[in-house]
C-alpha cells in the first residue's frame, strides 16, 4: 500500500495529534468520530485514545482494511524512530561524563536495528498469505516486539547514567514509545480478525510471497527429519558430544596449539560469508579464550561448537562499575545475527559480584538456539534481550536478576543456579522485561532445575533468600512448567520489584514443579498457579516461539510440548 505522506512529515502530524489529545485529557469525541474499523483495531492498543486519534487523522483511513490501518500505524512508527535517531545521533557531541558515550552507543545501534524490524513487518505485512498466515503474523509480532524492545533499551542506558541527558532523551522519546506500543498491537490485532483481514491480496502478492519464502528457506530436512546440510555421521556426532575433530561439516578451525587457522573466535567471525543461506561451522578448540566474542547481523546461521562445558572457555570481566560502561556494553559472548546455534562451550563473565551488571552472554538474534552450554556470572549472567530464543540442557548461575531481557525464551531442561550475593542482598533468577500486553515475550523454563550452586549450599553464616524473579517492566512475564524446584526457592516464590509495580499487570505462572521449594500454599496472591494444560502449553516450544518452524534445522533434540 502507498500512502501519500512521507514517513517524517506523518509523524509530525501524528506527535501534534497525540500532543493536543493530552492537553484535551478526553479522547472519547475522537473515538466516537473515528472509523468504526479504527475503533475495532485500537480496542487492544497500549494507549487506545492516541491509537484511534493517530489512525482517524490518516486521508486513508476510512477506506482501510485492518492491514492496511497497521502498515499505516507503522509507518508513523518508523517515522519516529527515524525522527528519534536522528536526533539521539546530535547529541554526541555533548557526550561526556560516566556511561554518557556507551549510553548513546547502544541507543544507535538499538535505533537503527528497529527500523529494520519495522521495515521488515511493513514488507511481511505486504506480502501475507492466507496459507502462511498464522506463521507470518507471529513473525511480524515478533519483529514489531524487538523494536519496542530496542526503544526501550535506548531509555534504559540513559536511565543508567542519570542527568540532564537523561531527562532530554526520555522526554522526547514519550511520543515515538507511544507509536511503536500501538503498532505491536495493530498487529495483534490483525490476528484476531484472521484471514478475513486479507480481503484485498491480489495475485501478484502471492506471487511475491512464494518466491520469498522459497528464498527464504536456509536449509531443507532429509527423509529421517534432520538437516540435508548435515551428514549422518556428523549428526550423530554433535547430538552426541563426540570427537568434533572427526567431523566433516567444520568450515574454520580456532585452536591455541597451531592445528586450527584462526588463533582467536572473533578472526574467524570475521573471515565467514556474510549473509549466508548456508550454515558456516566454527569449531573452537578446549581452552580459555580470554576475548569478547560478537557475532553480527552479517553472520547469518553461523554455527559455534566448542569441546564441552569447562573446556572450551570464553571469558571477559566488563561491568558497569568503574568502566563508563552501561549493561547493555558489558557482554563477553553477544549474538546479534539471525538463526546462530552454539553447543558445547561456556561463557563466563568474571567481574564477581562486587562490581554489580556484569554480562556473560546477550542475545539479539532471532530463532537463536544453545545447546550443552553453560553461562557464569553473578549479576545479569544472560541478557535474553528479544526475539525468539531457545535453550537446552544448559546451566545459567548468577544472583540478582540473572536471566533477564524481553526475549520469547524457552529454557528446556536446564539447570539454573543461584550463587552466593553479596551480604545483604537477595537473589532473584529471572527480572523479564515486556513493556506492554500486545508483545508476543516472556520466559518459559520447561523440565528444568532450579537449586542453589555447590558454594551457597555450603554457606554457614548467611541466610540467602532466593526468589524466581520479579517485575522488571510493567507486563512481565515468566512461567516455570514441570520444573525441579529446591528448596532454595523462598515459600513466596517471587520478589515485587518496587511497593505494587507491575503487581497488577504481570503474568507469573507455576505448572506442576516438584521438590522442597514446589510447594505453593505460601506463594504471594500476585502469581498464579496453572491448572489448566492447556494453558500450561501455550508456554512450550511450538506454541510460545514457533519451534516446530526452526528448530528441526538445529539437530537438537526437544520436546515440542509439554
Amino acid at each position: 500500500m502507498m500512502f501519500g505522506l512521507h514517513d517524517a512529515i506523518w509523524f509530525a502530524v501524528a506527535v501534534s495529534l497525540l500532543a493536543s489529545l493530552a492537553q484535551a485529557g478526553d479522547g472519547n469525541v475522537v473515538a466516537l468520530e473515528a472509523p468504526r474499523m479504527v475503533r475495532l483495531m485500537c480496542n487492544q492498543a497500549h494507549d487506545r485514545d492516541s491509537c484511534v486519534a493517530s489512525l482517524a487523522a490518516h486521508p486513508l483511513a476510512a477506506t482501510s482494511g485492518p492491514r492496511d490501518l497497521a502498515s499505516i500505524g507503522i509507518q508513523t512508527a518508523l517515522g519516529g524512530v527515524g525522527s528519534f535517531y536522528t536526533y539521539a545521533t546530535s547529541l554526541r557531541s555533548g557526550a561526556s561524563g560516566r556511561g554518557k558515550e556507551s549510553a548513546l552507543t547502544a541507543c544507535e545501534f538499538v535505533l537503527q536495528d528497529s527500523q529494520d524490524y519495522l521495515k521488515q513487518a511493513l514488507a511481511r505485512l505486504a506480502t501475507l498469505n492466507p496459507l502462511k498466515f498464522k506463521q507470518q503474523i507471529e513473525d511480524t509480532l515478533t519483529w514489531m516486539s524487538s523494536a519496542l524492545t530496542n526503544h526501550i533499551t535506548c531509555l534504559d542506558g540513559f536511565s543508567e547514567v542519570g542527568g540532564g541527558l537523561r531527562d532530554s532523551i526520555l522526554t522526547r522519546s514519550m511520543s515515538v514509545t507511544t507509536l511503536i506500543a500501538n503498532s505491536v498491537s495493530l498487529v495483534g490485532s490483525i490476528s484476531s480478525f484472521g484471514v478475513a483481514s486479507l480481503d484485498n491480496v491480489d495475485s501478484h502478492n502471492r506471487r511475491l510471497l512464494q518466491s520469498e519464502l522459497s528464498d527464504s528457506l536456509v536449509y531443507e530436512l532429509g527423509n529421517d527429519d534432520f538437516p540435508k546440510w548435515m551428514r549422518p555421521a556428523d549428526r550423530k556426532l554433535m547430538q552426541a558430544g563426540g570427537d568434533r575433530t572427526r567431523l566433516t561439516i567444520v568450515n574454520a578451525i580456532v585452536a591455541k596449539d597451531g592445528s586450527g587457522k584462526y588463533k582467536s573466535i572473533q578472526a574467524a567471525i570475521g573471515a565467514a560469508p556474510k549473509n549466508s543461506s548456508k550454515k558456516w561451522v566454527i569449531h573452537v578448540k578446549a581452552g580459555v579464550w580470554s576475548e569478547y566474542v560478537e557475532v553480527p547481523k552479517s553472520a547469518k546461521n553461523m554455527v559455534i561448537m566448542g569441546d564441552g562445558i569447562g573446556d572450551t572457555i570464553v571469558t571477559g570481566s566488563r561491568s558497569v562499575v568503574g568502566s563508563n560502561l552501561t549493561t547493555f556494553a558489558t557482554a563477553t559472548f553477544y549474538v546479534i545475527a539471525p538463526n546462530f546455534l552454539g553447543l558445547d562451550f561456556t561463557v563466563r563473565n568474571t567481574a564477581g559480584p562486587w562490581n554489580h551488571q556484569a554480562v556473560a552472554l546477550k542475545v539479539q538474534g532471532d530463532k537463536t538456539a544453545f545447546w550443552r552450554c553453560s553461562f557464569e556470572a553473578y549479576q545479569d549472567t544472560m541478557y535474553a534481550h528479544s526475539n525468539r530464543q531457545f535453550y537446552k540442557d544448559c546451566t545459567i548461575s548468577g544472583k540478582v536478576d540473572y536471566i533477564f531481557g524481553n526475549a520469547a525464551a524457552v529454557f528446556q531442561t536446564c539447570t539454573l543456579l543461584g550463587r552466593v550475593p553479596m551480604p545483604g542482598q537477595q537473589n532473584t533468577f529471572t527480572a523479564q522485561g515486556r513493556t506492554t500486553n500486545s508483545q508476543n515475550t516472556g520466559f518459559s523454563f520447561h523440565k528444568c532445575i532450579v537449586d542453589a550452586a555447590p558454594e551457597l549450599k555450603s554457606l554457614k553464616n548467611q541466610v540467602v533468600s532466593s526468589y524466581f524473579g520479579r517485575p522488571w517492566k510493567e507486563f512481565s512475564r515468566t512461567v516455570f512448567l514441570t520444573c525441579s524446584v529446591g528448596s532454595v526457592i523462598s515459600a513466596e516464590g517471587w520478589l515485587p520489584w518496587d511497593g505494587t509495580f507491575a503487581l497488577k499487570t504481570l503474568v507469573y505462572g507455576e505448572y506442576k514443579n516438584i521438590g522442597a521449594g514446589s510447594d505453593t500454599s505460601r506463594r504471594v496472591k500476585w502469581s498464579t498457579q496453572i491448572q489448566d494444560v492447556r494453558v500450561a502449553n501455550k508456554f512450550t516450544v511450538n506454541s510460545f516461539i514457533t519451534g516446530e518452524t526452526w528448530l528441526p534445522q538445529t539437530t537438537i533434540i526437544y520436546n515440542p510440548q509439554l
